[in-house]
């Protein structure tokens, strides 16, 4: 199966199913009900049209609004958290309100997803979330564990990218680039591996970052990857003013189907321009605005975003013990035993 899959550098293919220490058995399930792709009603946006339509009462009665005229998607998670534990008992009373409502959303998705063959946000608002829709699982007999990603949600896509390179870019380099594109914004960053630390990347951290709000702009294809080469360049001199040893290599989060050569086949609608067009390659296009990375010639992989970072996923661990798959200890553990008996 490896051979299928990972090039002659040891750099797995585009959306490949098997990276270096997780088999992807699926991922970005397109489930529909009748109010469209089931993941959207469980998503950042969903929660605030919730919270939202849980504030509509106090504006329609004569008090005023305990959460001011700030629309419901501008206020930050810091002041709802701070919310939940003060003294405004109408205020934190709408919020549990939509937490309650959220976690009934997000639990019918998860059922939904757990009944598929493949499956078989941290803050006090994502914990409540997270710890409510858990016991409604557990009440209709489901058996899952829910916990909150352990990086920021701003991170976790950068820090995902690590787990699309191969192990022997970790032991020459100390960091990586990483970017994470999404509807809105594409971010791009910086990621201490701090390997030597914690060969399995938990102790990995964003160095440094940089966000382009590109819905704002609305920039073409072209416009968009150009705006993106200049942020990694950027990047790139300031991890070497730092003194960081920068790896050769660009791991990339995007949204929609990646198939091996690197093209989107669907799911990029919300994407400036057309990404799925034939005549289009992210990684090839990011190679050309960055031929090298230090010395090294650069390697870009591509991979879905909610395999990178956050999104609905299904992984199963290769259980790898010193770099090398729990299977292929097996085939040679058997070979020896087959030659002492000869």
């Amino acid at each position: 199966m490896a051979e299928d899959i990972i090039t002659t550098t040891g750099i797995a293919r585009h959306g490949a199913t098997r990276l270096p220490s997780v088999d992807v058995d699926s991922f970005n399930i397109e489930l529909k009900d009748e109010e469209g792709f089931l993941g959207d009603r469980a998503s950042k946006g969903a929660f605030r049209a919730i919270f939202d339509k849980w504030r509509k009462p106090l504006r329609k009665s004569d008090e005023d609004d305990p959460f001011g005229d700030e629309p419901s998607d501008k206020i930050s998670k810091k002041t709802l958290d701070a919310i939940l534990v003060g003294d405004d008992v109408e205020a934190s009373a709408v919020l549990h309100s939509a937490i309650e409502e959220f976690a009934q959303e997000l639990a019918y998705v998860i059922r939904r997803f757990l009944k598929t063959k493949a499956w078989a946000n941290e803050s006090r608002l994502g914990e409540l979330a997270i710890a409510r829709t858990e016991i409604i699982l557990k009440d209709e007999d489901f058996k899952v564990d829910l916990v909150p990603i352990r990086f920021h949600p701003d991170d976790a896509g950068l820090i995902g990218t690590l787990h699309l390179a191969p192990s022997w870019i970790f032991e020459a380099h100390d960091s990586i680039l990483a970017v994470d594109i999404g509807g809105t914004n594409i971010r791009c960053g910086v990621v201490e591996t701090r390997w030597k630390k914690a060969p399995d990347l938990s102790k990995a951290a964003v160095w440094k970052s940089e966000l382009w709000r590109h819905a704002d702009d609305e920039p073409t294809r072209e416009g968009a990857v150009k705006r993106l080469v200049k942020m990694l360049k950027d990047l790139i001199a300031a991890a070497d003013d730092e003194g960081l040893k920068l790896a050769p290599f660009i791991g990339v989060a995007c949204p929609g189907v990646i198939i091996e050569d690197g093209s989107i086949e669907k799911g990029a609608q919300n994407l400036p321009g057309n990404w799925e067009s034939s005549k289009f390659n992210l990684p090839a296009s990011l190679v050309e605005g960055i031929p090298q990375i230090g010395e090294h010639d650069t390697a870009v992989l591509m991979h879905n975003d909610g395999v990178t970072g956050l999104g609905n996923a299904r992984f199963t661990n290769r259980n790898r013990k010193n770099g090398k798959d729990k299977d292929d200890n097996k085939d040679k553990d058997e070979k020896k035993v087959k030659k002492a008996k000869d």
